[in-house]
């Protein structure tokens, strides 16, 4: 074979070998690739359904990406439930335990959902400051896709003890984006979803720790706020004032992940809104890009839908670059 030859052989090789590693990288969103959960949602909320790839455009630190993956597949779900069972929730647990009931109703076949529950009954002493380690939430039930054991776990739960409800939803999260992360990540979507008063108290971690841990994983937040009474004379369970700064915490940590807080006012309204969340964690796209090279290590990130002003896009506002998550940071 001549030189001349030789050279073309290798060529032809090399071009092989590119093209194939762009296709396998195309096919796949794990493949050095950014993964993005995408809600879209018209005026009424509802989930916009049937858009093409075309449709978007994704943006990093302000810099419009190439969208190398794209999916408006449903997929199986891998979420967690973590009902507040604190002792600011003895007025709503019935609701709350209602409201976990018709989660889990609307689980699908592949479904998987662990259940946890928070009930720290550990006192402090005025004046102290011993909380020196994350709190631990009680799993309830680990992972499973048996609907029959996870309904039946929660009979008996009561409301009692202090509030550490920060602590609990990162235990939770680290358990969803931990979950059977050597499977193909683009065949489940996950999500925690949390029944609670959004009363937060006594969490050793802090809203900012808490962040730096959502942006390593792609785990949606999803809060049912249950914030009043199921009565005739429709009491609040807290004081205006306090009823608004624990919809703001929902609110906030909800959308940094992507998701949505919901805050019912009765119990027909409850119903809508569980079949409401179990609906949007379904109904979503997946983009997934490249992410360019540089040294920063939090990147922003907006998803838009092209020329239509009528849906809404949600998804999470950035991520941290290395996204290997490690265990439970040091303070």
């Amino acid at each position: 074979m001549t030189d001349a030859k030789k050279d073309r052989a290798v060529f032809r090789f090399i071009l092989a070998a590119f093209l194939f590693s762009t296709a396998m990288a195309q096919s796949s969103p794990d493949a050095h690739q950014i993964k993005l959960s995408v809600i879209v949602t018209d005026r009424q909320g509802r989930p916009a359904q049937g858009l093409r790839e075309d449709a978007f455009q994704v943006f990093e630190e302000g810099k419009r990406q190439q969208i190398t993956f794209f999916s408006a597949q449903e997929t199986a779900l891998s979420y967690g439930l973590l009902i507040d069972s604190s002792g600011s929730m003895r007025p709503a647990i019935k609701e709350a335990i209602e409201a976990t009931i018709l989660m889990l109703n609307k689980n699908k076949t592949g479904d998987e959902t662990f259940i946890a529950t928070m009930s720290e009954t550990s006192p402090l002493k005025p004046g102290s400051n011993p909380i020196t380690k994350p709190y631990t939430p009680t799993i309830l039930l680990g992972w499973t896709q048996d609907k029959i054991r996870l309904l039946g776990s929660t009979v008996g739960l009561a409301a009692r003890g202090r509030t550490p409800l920060l602590d609990s939803i990162y235990y939770c999260v680290e358990q969803a984006g931990k979950w059977k992360t050597d499977e193909n990540q683009s065949r489940r979507r996950r999500a925690i979803v949390v029944i609670t008063d959004g009363l937060e108290k006594d969490s050793y971690y802090k809203l900012d720790e808490f962040f730096n841990l959502t942006k390593k994983f792609d785990v949606q937040i999803f809060a049912l706020g249950l914030m009043e009474k199921n009565s005739p004379d429709n009491q609040w369970v807290f004081q205006r004032s306090e009823r608004e700064k624990a919809a703001l915490f929902l609110k906030k940590m909800t959308a940094e992940t992507g998701g949505f807080a919901f805050f019912p006012r009765a119990m027909d309204e409850v119903r809508d809104v569980a079949a409401r969340i179990a609906e949007l964690m379904r109904s979503q796209y997946v983009i997934g890009y490249a992410p360019p090279q540089g040294k920063k290590d939090y990147r922003k990130v907006r998803v838009a839908v092209k020329a239509d002003d009528k849906l809404a896009v949600t998804t999470r506002p950035g991520y941290t670059l290395n996204q290997s998550a490690n265990n439970r940071e040091k303070r």
